[in-house]
């Protein structure tokens, strides 16, 4: 199979898959729009590489590597609340060199807007 059949078959593949997903009634993030909330609200603080940001955010490249997407979600919520049940979130925030918390945001609220920012967050992926 040519590289342009596989691309065309891999992505009438997914397509079904977010099609019946979303018929039964699952939350499927959409990296497209993730990226447009990330632009909007996020890269304020955050950089999409290894590297903290010059406000000490964390770099978000393979964060889906170092976290589960339960635990991102449930970050994405209200990062301060999580961090009094959480031990690891807990450790972020104290990690962060500039004592800068992350706000809680109301867009976050939206169960469909934290899977598209988490869905974005997957394709931040280092090459190992």
């Amino acid at each position: 199979m040519g590289r342009m059949a596989w691309l065309v078959a891999t992505a009438a593949f997914l397509a079904a898959g977010w099609a019946q997903a979303q018929e039964e009634g699952q939350i499927v993030g959409d990296p497209a729009r993730g990226k447009m909330i990330f632009q909007t609200i996020c890269s304020h603080c955050h950089l999409t590489t290894n590297q903290r940001s010059p406000v000490g955010a964390p770099g978000l490249m393979d964060v889906t590597k170092r976290r589960s997407e339960a635990w991102i979600n449930q970050w994405l919520q209200g990062p301060e609340e999580f961090a009094k049940r959480d031990e690891i979130a807990k450790k972020v925030i104290a990690s962060t060199p500039t004592g800068l918390i992350m706000p809680a945001y109301p867009e976050m609220k939206d169960p469909q807007k934290r899977a598209d920012i988490i869905a974005f967050l997957k394709t931040l992926r280092s090459e190992k």
